[in-house]
């Protein structure tokens, strides 16, 4: 039966155990493998926009060197063939990887433009760059040179602009020259390869983004995570570019193996845990079964051994110090006591056995009884009645026939009785120190409910007037009074009411904008009555009911409330708290009752 519960207790303890450890992994671990993932999705985005902020810089100081150049200078001013047979021929956009070359005077007069689809090897057309170029104003040094982004129905294209200056960088200016590339899917996978992600760039469409992602904050920086797909996380972020009104969105994919790991290393920990608390469980059975259940085991044996055969010399547990060896030894002592008492009735039974001396063996056997028969007196009413007529009887047989067959039957009968009748008093004694214990603690309880007899009540005494200036004051002195008593005290939880009303109050002026028309309190002998007018208040017929529903709650400039828990205050108090609508205005009545004095 003991191993049986053990048993039981050690199963709910490994179950215990596992939900902890899941619980720990779940709270401490998982979410440090989420963070980890997410922080280096963010980090490869970045990377992503500060590649293409590279490729953006590179293009701008070709363009910057084309610009600044005396050669362009004077093309600018007479647009002399030479110049464009030896440097704006097909092979410069195909070596440099230029969709377009434009330069603009400035008179807004497009000098030279050409513009080529590499893939195909023949002339074509960006409008919008074109519009571009021609709505730009001249720069007039070469620090107001910039790249940007635009936006084609051909797709993405890298943009720099710089002004014409002289090759000492000298002016005035006498234009601007315009680079552009194309970012088709050829230049895309060669920066993917370069910066080894998968990565793209598009035109961002606010309509048809941000719904179902996860958002996050870095370094001043919002980004956005999809993590609907197992195996992939998808991380996008918006960035801006210089003199165009476009935002472009990047998106980054990258394979979930952090948190797989994440997750593996997860399950690891707890396989580890369960497999190490299993483990502890078992040497911990292995040493309850060794200390404790066995060796209980062994004493019931021998309890049971010594009632069978009455060899009642051996010992158990003498060398023990624990609660074991304590129990063994009291054992033993009760053995030893039963040893005694047989003793002297094998001798009684032999020296006397004439039938004149069985009254004094008699009396001697209820002298040596008399301890514990007086015992089993005190604990009757407690434990369990116990008949002394079958133990007489069994004295009054041994007496009268001590050679009798049934004498060893009537003598084990004693012991056993004599046996019950210690353990008898010891639960006795063990009850009568409960009961001083539980005395004590009665006295302190009653000690601790006298103190609190003697302390103060919450409800005060406020004289009207004061409470009538209270209130006013809340409410911005545009309080009327009706029906006032003539010096009135009233007793009631001050601080309830007037907290309940500074809440209502900051509830509606700072939630829904609403300022206090007028208001008016009645009173009489029993009751209080304050009607708080507000006007134009934008609050629907449908929502009025709703202001006293728990869950019900209003957010606005960071409060978040309702008046839920004002009115339980005030029904704690025998009060109430309700809203009715006039015309375009709100009317929040609170009703109390109360108990007036007259001094």
């Amino acid at each position: 039966m003991l191993q049986r519960k053990l048993s039981i207790i050690l199963l709910v303890v490994l179950t215990i155990f596992t939900m902890l450890d899941f619980l720990f992994v779940e709270w401490f671990i998982t979410p440090g493998f989420i963070e980890l993932e997410e922080r280096d999705s963010f980090d490869n985005v970045i990377r992503c926009v500060e590649m293409l902020d590279r490729e953006l810089f590179h293009l701008k100081a070709f363009v910057s060197d084309w610009a600044v150049w005396d050669d362009t200078y004077r093309f600018i001013a007479d647009s002399n063939k030479e110049f464009i047979e030896s440097n704006l021929g097909f092979n410069t956009f195909e070596n440099n990887k230029i969709s377009i070359i434009a330069l603009k005077d400035k008179k807004s007069r497009i000098i030279w433009q050409a513009a080529y689809d590499l893939e195909e090897e023949r002339e074509t057309s960006f409008r919008e760059v074109n519009d571009f170029l021609l709505k730009l104003p001249v720069p007039e040094t070469i620090e107001e040179s910039f790249a940007t982004l635009i936006n084609t129905e051909k797709g993405i294209m890298l943009v720099a602009v710089s002004a014409i200056l002289n090759s000492d960088g000298s002016g005035p200016s006498r234009g601007i020259i315009l680079m552009a590339k194309l970012l088709n899917d050829e230049y895309l996978d060669l920066l993917n390869t370069q910066i080894k992600l998968d990565f793209s760039v598009e035109l961002l469409n606010p309509h048809e983004f941000g719904a179902g992602l996860i958002k996050r904050s870095y370094d001043d920086n919002t980004v956005f995570y999809d993590k609907s797909k197992p195996d992939t996380i998808k991380t996008f972020i918006i960035n801006e570019y210089p003199k165009i009104e476009q935002k472009y969105l990047f998106t980054v994919s990258n394979s979930r193996d952090l948190m797989n790991s994440g997750k593996k290393t997860s399950f690891v920990i707890l396989v580890s845990f369960f497999l190490i608390g299993i483990i502890t469980l078992f040497f911990l059975a292995i040493n309850l079964n060794a200390l404790i259940i066995r060796p209980l085991y062994r004493l019931k044996e021998h309890t049971v051994e010594v009632a069978r055969t009455e060899i009642l010399q051996e010992k158990l547990y003498a060398n023990r110090n624990d609660e074991i060896g304590v129990l063994a030894h009291e054992f033993d002592q009760t053995l030893e006591k039963l040893i005694t008492v047989r003793e002297k009735l094998i001798e009684m039974s032999y020296v006397y056995g004439s039938s004149e001396m069985a009254g004094s063996i008699l009396h001697n056997i209820r002298n040596s009884t008399s301890s514990y028969i007086n015992q089993i007196s005190l604990i009757n009413d407690i434990f369990v009645s116990m008949d002394t007529r079958n133990p007489q009887k069994a004295l009054d047989e041994i007496i009268a026939n001590p050679n009798s067959e049934n004498k060893e039957k009537y003598l084990k009968y004693l012991k056993l009785f004599i046996q019950n009748v210690t353990k008898g008093y010891d639960d006795y004694n063990k009850i009568k120190e409960n009961l001083n214990k539980l005395e004590s603690e009665i006295e302190s309880f009653l000690m601790e409910t006298d103190k609190l007899s003697q302390q103060k009540p919450i409800y005060e005494k406020i004289h009207f007037e004061k409470f009538f200036f209270e209130v006013n004051s809340l409410l911005n002195n545009k309080m009327e009074i009706e029906n006032k008593p003539d010096s009135a005290v009233i007793i009631l939880p001050k601080i309830t009411v007037l907290n309940a009303i500074t809440t209502i109050r900051n509830f509606f002026v700072n939630i829904y904008d609403a300022r206090i028309d007028s208001a008016k309190m009645s009173c009489d002998e029993e009751s209080v009555e304050i009607k708080i007018k507000y006007e134009k208040i934008n609050i629907s017929d449908e929502e009025i009911n709703l202001l006293f529903t728990r869950d019900y709650k209003i957010e606005k400039s960071g409060m978040r409330s309702n008046l839920h828990w004002t009115a339980n205050s005030l029904n704690t108090i025998a009060g109430r708290l309700s809203v009715s609508r006039c015309d375009d205005c709100l009317v929040l009545s609170i009703f109390f009752t109360v108990e007036i004095f007259k001094q």
